[in-house]
């Protein structure tokens, strides 16, 4: 039986894919604010510091069939002072992203610059544009896939030809992509960011069959946040975030509360906590640690879409870690804006 629920699995999943619109061409991290450079390319070194390390690992439906597995390292910084309060920014992400029982794979490498302009000299206030390569591999190991021709009416044999024609193991393709984001902080230290981004600007072809073109399809991305001091020591920050990729879409929304009572007088400390929705997919539990520099984030997706019957609200388990080095004694010292979103 083991064959046959591993044919309706995948019929399943597809049919999902179709109805609830929910799932794209790209991979998705539930911690997109602990993803920025991936969300965005104009937020590539919008930060204080020197520069900016992140993790993020993300396994998905594993109690349904092989799990999907994401997994993102990353590498910014801005660059020096160009003109006035304008800077540039340059980095670097690998994305290593695995699904199903024929590994179909991808592995991208992604060149990121930036620009930013200072809107204002009294708040902190800018204008942001990115632009991204990303040269990108996918594959698949068809020896890994079972197909209903070999079963041979009581197990699955290997050994009967599968009569499907394959075509080619790995393709590669080179991706552009590009960015604009707004974000000001006014002096009351209430923040306020909104950017749109766009990726697979040229429509390279991700084909693996021979004679055959499949242009990736261009995703086009809206994000949104706003930081809100309250009494207490708290701060709220909601947020969103929007992919639309032809007739797939992802809308995801929620917010984060967070704690500063354990600061201590130079060390900034915070626990926080959150509540986001991809919206007809899953809900999505959140919380974290902001020590000094470092972010440490884990998140559970709780999935209530028309798979819960098979996935008993099973969705994805993920876990962020974010760095930020601060530049040597010397340097001057330029705050910028940094979005949560």
């Amino acid at each position: 039986m083991t064959i046959i629920r591993n044919i309706l699995t995948t019929l399943l999943l597809g049919y999902l894919s179709i109805q609830q619109g929910v799932v794209a061409q790209d991979p998705h991290f539930s911690q997109y604010m602990l993803a920025p450079v991936y969300t965005n390319p104009a937020q590539t070194g919008f930060f204080t510091g020197g520069y900016r390390l992140g993790l993020q690992y993300r396994n998905q439906w594993n109690s349904v069939t092989t799990p999907f597995q994401s997994f993102l390292a990353g590498i910014d910084f801005p660059l020096k002072k160009i003109h006035k309060k304008n800077y540039a920014g340059a980095g670097i992400f690998i994305l290593r992203d695995k699904a199903g029982d024929g590994n179909f794979g991808i592995t991208q490498a992604s060149l990121s610059a930036s620009y930013f302009l200072s809107m204002s000299r009294r708040v902190n206030h800018y204008l942001g544009f990115g632009f991204q390569l990303s040269p990108t591999q996918k594959s698949v190991d068809y020896e890994r896939l079972r197909f209903p021709d070999q079963f041979d009416g009581n197990k699955y044999d290997p050994g009967i030809n599968s009569g499907e024609d394959f075509g080619i193991r790995v393709m590669d393709y080179l991706s552009v992509s590009a960015g604009v984001i707004w974000s000001m902080i006014k002096r009351n230290s209430k923040g306020y960011s909104l950017g749109f981004s766009v990726f697979h600007l040229n429509r390279p072809n991700q084909s693996l069959l021979d004679q055959q073109t499949t242009p990736v399809n261009i995703r086009w991305s809206v994000q949104g946040s706003m930081t809100y001091p309250m009494r207490n020591e708290w701060t709220l920050v909601p947020g969103f975030l929007v992919n639309q990729q032809v007739k797939q879409s992802e809308v995801e929304i929620g917010m984060l509360a967070k704690n500063n009572r354990l600061s201590v007088p130079g060390v900034t400390t915070a626990l926080y906590t959150g509540l986001y929705t991809r919206w007809g997919d899953a809900a999505i539990i959140v919380a974290g640690l902001e020590y000094e520099y470092l972010n440490i984030g884990l998140s559970y997706d709780v999935n209530y879409s028309g798979l819960r019957k098979a996935s008993y609200l099973r969705g994805g388990f993920e876990v962020s870690m974010q760095y930020t080095f601060q530049k040597p004694q010397g340097y001057t010292k330029r705050d910028v804006t940094c979005p949560t979103f």
